[in-house]
């Protein structure tokens, strides 16, 4: 990548209307941005932002050599040029933009948001483009591929620095496609700002992320979902969700005012799942869409996922993918951390990523379909500083399916893990549904499965494959539910 003059960041930022002041004694050459100062140098452009962001870190930054900083305020006292503008995030944007030079060379983008099941619907989308030859990377809750390397991810939709040096990457790598994960916090935080979204899904959305930390209100919550679908140049909407008409509404504001709808329960819908039954834990329908009616067949289990697999044959179709092809990929599917099963003889144990109370009701109800004479065992916690709510929403779902569950911690932060299970078991003496508390994951998925009788199955919701707990503001390293389950089932 070359060196890029400063001068042409201060043009870009002025045309945005955003440039308030600056101070460029002289021309420099960018060869880095960041907002990292124990990753600046003397070629960095230093971004200050973030809420927690402090005057010590530009002081370190400029002892570590950085020419010139951006700010939404001039920091006395700093020998420094700096840029000056009215929003940092919108600033960080256009820059990583500029920087990483995001151009009509770049993959097209395919968008995905939703509550829950994003993953899933990025991961059918990503075999599908793949089995039809179109290399493809993508950006998930779980990990992130440029086309090249596969490296576990830190957020659902990174921040806008990072997710432009991806796209750079993927462009070099030779994706023709990326396929990411977009969350509500991305809108808010202008992360996806100056991105072109050739087709995007919008999924489900439901009374989640409500939270000091996130989003005030559900509504605006929604707000945020319905500007994402408005950026989309083809939306594709999931007809079944009881929102979907607001999202519509919004959609119908994107670039190319195409708006495609899907169903397992509407036949109405342009793409539509008719015919669906149960082949042990595989899924069997008919997708029936504008040009065709094919069967197919899905190896995740949950109704659920016969609708993300029919979103995601809408996008193959937008691509031209032949039915032989979108049919092989959707067969061959199967996601880390969403409803893995793990059996030795009679005993069971399912790890799903289920983390809120509609994910964690369609994870339980499938449990009961497709075991309806096993009693189910639950392993769960909340975070400690985002989505409030879920504390009681999650063991009210669990109270109407679970016999027993174990509580424990997930993500606790900067809160005691041991105040929030203990609001967790409150709810659940509540509802009169037994529990106890073990504290320490590892330990919990552990006396778990130990107990676990051959008349029971297990599900350990939450995490899936993370490899990672945020303990006091600290990401540590966890085995990850996956890795836990399969090996505790297995020395069982």
């Amino acid at each position: 990548m070359r060196q890029k003059p400063v001068s042409e960041a201060v043009e870009i930022l002025g045309g945005l209307g955003i440039l308030t002041k600056q101070k460029i004694s002289k021309e420099h050459n960018v060869g880095a941005i960041s907002y990292n100062s124990k990753k600046a140098d003397s070629s960095t452009l230093f971004v200050c932002k973030g809420i927690n962001f402090k005057d010590k870190y530009l002081v370190d930054a400029v002892e570590s050599g950085v020419f010139c900083y951006v700010s939404e305020k001039e920091y006395e006292g700093v020998d420094c040029d700096f840029i000056i503008v009215s929003d940092i995030r919108l600033a960080l944007a256009a820059l990583a933009k500029w920087f990483y030079e995001y151009d009509e060379n770049s993959p097209k983008i395919i968008g995905v948001t939703g509550t829950k099941g994003k993953s899933t619907v990025v991961y059918f989308i990503k075999n599908i483009l793949t089995q039809a030859g179109i290399k493809c990377g993508y950006i998930t809750t779980i990990d992130t591929f440029d086309g090249v390397k596969s490296e576990e991810s830190v957020l659902t939709t990174p921040e806008s620095l990072e997710l432009y040096e991806i796209l750079y990457r993927a462009k070099t790598n030779g994706c023709r496609v990326m396929v990411l994960e977009i969350s509500s916090q991305a809108e808010k935080m202008h992360r996806i700002e100056g991105l072109q979204i050739e087709a995007g899904v919008f999924v489900n959305i439901s009374d989640d992320h409500i939270s000091p930390h996130e989003h005030q209100s559900f509504e605006e919550y929604l707000m945020y979902k319905g500007m994402i679908t408005s950026r989309f140049r083809t939306a594709i909407i999931n007809l079944d969700d009881e929102h979907s008409g607001d999202i519509i509404t919004w959609a119908q504001k994107c670039p190319a005012n195409r708006v495609l709808t899907y169903s397992v329960k509407n036949e109405d819908a342009d793409y539509y799942a008719s015919n669906i039954t149960k082949d042990g834990f595989r899924s069997l329908f008919e997708a029936v869409t504008p040009d065709a009616k094919f069967n197919a067949m899905v190896q995740i289990p949950g109704e659920f996922n016969v609708a993300n697999a029919l979103a995601a044959i809408a996008v193959g179709e937008l691509f031209g993918v032949s039915e032989k092809d979108m049919i092989a990929a959707v067969l061959k599917t199967q996601v880390s951390g969403r409803m893995n099963i793990f059996r030795k003889g009679k005993y069971i144990a399912v790890v799903d990523y289920a983390h809120n109370k509609h994910s964690l009701d369609s994870a339980l109800n499938a449990l009961k379909e497709y075991y309806p004479h096993r009693q189910i065992v639950l392993v769960f916690g909340c975070p400690g500083e985002k989505a409030l709510q879920r504390r009681h929403d999650m063991a009210k779902v669990a109270s109407k399916y679970v016999k027993y569950v174990y509580v424990t911690s997930e993500d606790p932060g900067r809160v005691d893990p041991k105040v929030v299970a203990e609001e967790i078991t409150g709810y659940l003496d509540k509802y009169n549904t037994p529990s106890e508390i073990i504290l320490d994951r590892k330990e919990a998925v552990r006396e778990a499965v130990n107990r676990l009788a051959a008349d029971e199955i297990l599900i350990v919701a939450g995490k899936g494959s993370e490899h990672y707990q945020v303990v006091g503001g600290v990401t540590e390293y966890y085995e990850s539910d996956t890795e836990l389950a399969e090996k505790y089932i297995m020395e069982k």
